[in-house]
């Protein structure tokens, strides 16, 4: 199985309406998804007709992906956030996110893809933190990567019901992709064993994979450490940025992890 087959299944109903919607009414290609070019044999001068893919058939499939992947286009509108500072919360350290860490994601995505170093983004509703993730998802899909977006909830809702042989697919296939998004941590209505043990090992199986994972939460970082306990905090701080969107007056500095510093900052060399 491809690595969206499954996910490609389950949407079908949504990717036809999308085909319709896009391919089918496009009056340049007449609904056909490719247009023919009459032209010359390089060798002969006889005609031949040539068939390429029409654009309506390229934003479908670009479109479709989106759809797979949990990104919905209306999110990843530019929003005001290109001079937004966070607050790297391991090393204490005023951060400019755009700059620092996002646009050297976005221009090496698929060095970025290919490592276990993620983010953990907190704060809350409406600063920024969801949309930054869709961006490098967003980034991550038009490079040809496989990524998803995903609420912690549903996840959990997932893996209770992994019983089912297409459930048990459809959730290798999720923690599968090259960028992987974990939305709304701590909106699941008890923090159970059974949400921090899986969390702790979602986690786990993508650093093994070498995989970066997003996680979005509107915790402050203490409240996080208290809920989730002191293991997933030491491997949160041994893979993660840890970035605060709220604002916070008082910056000061501390130490971290050497070897997640060196990546990020050959990340954004040249």
């Amino acid at each position: 199985m491809t690595k969206e087959e499954i996910r490609r299944k389950i949407k079908s109903s949504e990717i036809d309406e999308l085909r319709n919607s896009i391919v089918s009414k496009h009056k340049t290609c007449k609904g056909k998804g490719f247009i023919e070019i009459l032209e010359k044999h390089h060798l002969t001068g006889f005609p031949i007709i040539k068939v390429e893919p029409c654009r309506c058939l390229k934003k479908f499939n670009f479109y479709s992906r989106m759809i797979l992947s949990g990104v919905i286009p209306e999110r990843v509108v530019n929003q005001q956030l290109y001079k937004k500072k966070v607050v790297d919360k391991i090393s204490f350290s005023e951060v400019d996110l755009i700059s620092e860490i996002i646009t050297p994601c976005l221009k090496k995505i698929r060095k970025f893809s290919r490592n276990p170093y993620g983010f953990l983004f907190l704060g809350k509703n409406g600063t920024g933190k969801t949309f930054i993730g869709l961006k490098i998802l967003y980034h991550a899909l038009a490079s040809s990567l496989t990524a998803h977006c995903i609420n912690f909830l549903d996840l959990l809702k997932l893996l209770r019901k992994n019983f089912d042989g297409e459930i048990d697919l459809l959730i290798s296939e999720i923690l599968d992709v090259d960028i992987l998004m974990i939305d709304e941590l701590g909106n699941e209505s008890v923090r159970s064993d059974f949400s921090i043990s899986e969390l702790k090992s979602i986690i786990k199986q993508r650093v093994d994979r070498k995989k970066p994972t997003i996680i979005v939460s509107n915790y402050i970082y203490d409240d996080f450490k208290s809920i989730y306990g002191a293991s997933i905090e030491s491997v949160v701080e041994a893979y993660f940025r840890v970035f605060d969107f709220n604002k916070v007056v008082n910056v000061r500095k501390a130490r971290r992890s050497a070897e997640i510093d060196a990546f990020f900052k050959a990340l954004k060399g040249k």
